[in-house]
């Protein structure tokens, strides 16, 4: 928004105002997310404690296949990785990095990865399950 002598004032995505001293700034380490070449995608999901771990592996499998597909996304660079057994069921982390370059293309794709993940548990017969209460 603006640099001045004394303190330089940035626009968050929110719309808010930061007022950051100059010295801040010149001491500080700024990382550049608008030039980034990927973004990092990261989804979490959660499966029932009771399902079949040959259910598990065919899902990472099919999810992971399904996630490699897709146009904008980095190949072979993509998991599905059981993280625990929580407290409401088994945690999951979907990562994959992709070439989109606003939030609005990053939220399509986290959206239809989620989606595909969902399908993929009814065709499997999995129920999938809320991570927080």
């Amino acid at each position: 928004e603006e640099v001045g002598f004394r303190s330089t004032k940035l626009r968050t995505p929110e719309d808010s105002i930061l007022i950051l001293p100059n010295g801040t700034l010149a001491n500080g380490i700024i990382d550049n997310y608008g030039l980034r070449k990927l973004r990092r995608i990261r989804l979490l999901f959660g499966l029932d404690l009771l399902t079949p771990v040959e259910k598990i592996h065919i899902l990472q499998e099919k999810v992971t296949s399904f996630v490699n597909d897709i146009p904008a996304v980095e190949p072979g660079r993509n998991s599905v990785m059981f993280l625990k057994v929580g407290e409401l069921g088994l945690e999951f982390e979907i990562i994959g990095y992709a070439h989109v370059h606003d939030n609005e293309a990053e939220r399509a794709l986290k959206e239809s990865i989620l989606e595909a993940t969902l399908r993929l548990c009814k065709e499997l017969e999995i129920k999938p399950t809320n991570l927080k209460k």
